[in-house]
């Protein structure tokens, strides 16, 4: 599917959503990976049936579709397609939340439907529930970040999945079996009914484009108290799995990081080393209290030194902090007090800008104050390497070695990595690299780094978890038993390539 895409297709389109052509596609081929894209047109449907009518229509012309939800895959591929010749479908327009159960928390939005208006529509309900938010700021969508198995503050979001809708490559509409079996659907919750669970299939898949999902919401927390733990050397380090080990039973969740973040938050006399910043986030105040009292007590135990803070302190920090003479007098602190207050709203289920303010000031590119930061735009280049392995102190040192050297081997001084909690007995393993989009050599510098990442991770067991979308190839083994279904069944549902053609294997 290489040619041209003829005029006349895009005369039937019309009536259906916006087309976009040049020289207005600037926004869709800047990407922070710095690859240079090609791309013939984007097509931005307004509900399932536009799609539906450009799934047939593409049938019929044999013209290749690349679904995005809206473009802000930061540090993995933006909104660019693998195949050259695609019509990328902009599906952010469709922004409406269908349904919301305000006892249960069970969503149904469709994808263009972003963390920022998650977050204004639960409260314009003063709804006490919360989605597993990202880092990646709050003009990027829920759906998208699920489907690519993104990881939030409350670790893997994929079980949150009630049901999926989508259009085939057929053009035909699919839902979940349970929307098959009942006429009346009684128990939105649950995930399916008889048969096999096929929603795997468009978590990472190219077998269809989604145009809505359930989803369950967490409780939002009314009680939160964040301690943070000094680990000064690799030992105290693989003690604070024992940490979370135990505290993981206590139904909280936690963050183990190094780095200038982690630095940042530790009193002044404590310099270099790792940190492990720990969450407890409760509904209840008794049961807070329990938690708070059990953790000092696995801190205490592990011979490790910290301190806590909770909510309502940092409260009172930012209104002592917030007077001019305090911010003018007191700035260091007070930039701490607002980074504490930034974490306790996200805590709360509250999307922010900060870790992507991080790449601006590391690269000394000015942060825009007047709109949502749009990284490729203003020049921010930086690749996400993402791995999984299992939670124990041999791989979390592993890891941190992993990308200790190679960060030495390719010069890159900003050799941080994060870790945090997938499930109770996996963490996911993350380091990133930034570059200027307008430098040639940081750009070969960072991507050297990826890659030699990449591939040994993969030597010494680091699971890759999500990639940039140029290298995907390489981890496909046609060959193998999973990869070889994979290929069967993309074969039967999608035969002429329609969807996402290219992203595993070149047809």
């Amino acid at each position: 599917m290489d040619q041209n895409i003829p005029d006349s297709f895009f005369e039937q389109l019309q009536g259906t959503g916006t087309i976009i052509k040049e020289p207005d596609l600037a926004f869709y081929k800047k990407n922070t990976l710095g690859i240079e894209a090609e791309i013939d047109a984007v097509f931005q449907p307004e509900c399932k049936e536009d799609v539906q009518k450009l799934v047939l229509l593409a049938n019929k012309f044999q013209i290749s579709l690349y679904p995005i939800s809206t473009g802000r895959n930061w540090g993995l591929g933006s909104a660019i397609p693998k195949h050259k010749k695609s019509v990328v479908v902009d599906l952010s327009k469709m922004k409406q939340v269908i349904h919301f159960d305000e006892k249960t928390g069970i969503i149904t939005i469709q994808p263009g439907v972003t963390q920022g208006d998650l977050r204004t529509f639960l409260d314009s309900k003063k709804a006490q529930f919360m989605s597993s938010i990202t880092g990646a700021g709050p003009n990027t969508s829920i759906i998208g970040n699920i489907l690519d198995k993104g990881v939030g503050v409350l670790g893997s979001a994929i079980h949150t999945i009630r049901a999926i809708e989508c259009v085939l490559p057929d053009g035909s509409l699919y839902n979940d079996g349970i929307n098959v079996l009942c006429k009346k659907q009684l128990t939105p919750s649950i995930r399916i009914g008889v048969g096999p669970l096929l929603e795997g299939l468009f978590i990472q898949g190219d077998f269809a484009i989604v145009t809505a999902m359930t989803i369950a919401l967490y409780h939002q927390p009314k009680y939160i108290t964040t301690f943070y733990i000094s680990a000064p050397d690799k030992t105290a380090l693989a003690k604070t799995i024992d940490i979370y080990h135990q505290y993981n039973a206590l139904n909280g969740h936690s963050n183990i990081l190094s780095g200038r973040w982690s630095k940042a938050l530790l009193p002044p006399t404590q310099t270099g080393g790792y940190s492990y910043s720990c969450i407890i986030a409760s509904t209840d105040v008794s049961l807070h209290q329990a938690r708070k009292k059990m953790l000092k007590k696995l801190i205490r135990n592990a011979g490790l030194k910290g301190y806590s803070i909770g909510d309502k302190n940092i409260l009172r920090l930012k209104k002592v902090f917030h007077h001019p003479f305090m911010q003018k007098h007191f700035s260091r602190i007070a930039s701490l007090v607002d980074l504490l207050e930034m974490s306790l709203s996200y805590s709360k289920g509250y999307p922010n800008e900060h870790n992507l303010k991080e790449q601006y000031q590391l690269l000394q590119i000015d942060v825009p104050q007047d709109r949502y930061l749009e990284l490729a735009e203003d020049g921010v280049g930086f690749i996400w390497y993402i791995v999984l392995f299992a939670a124990t102190s041999e791989n979390l040192l592993s890891f941190h070695e992993l990308v200790s050297t190679s960060a030495e081997l390719h010069q890159v001084t900003d050799n941080r990595f994060h870790v945090l909690p997938y499930k109770s007995d996996v963490l996911v393993g993350l380091a990133r690299v930034a570059f200027n989009l307008s430098d040639p050599t940081g750009k070969d510098k960072a991507h050297a780094f990826y890659r030699d990442l990449l591939e040994r991770g993969i030597e010494q067991g680091f699971v890759p978890h999500r990639v940039p979308f140029h290298v995907i190839n390489s981890l496909v083994n046609l060959e193998s038993p999973y990869w070889s279904l994979i290929k069967k069944i993309k074969e039967a549902i999608d035969p002429h390539h329609i969807i996402a053609p290219d992203k595993y294997w070149t047809k």
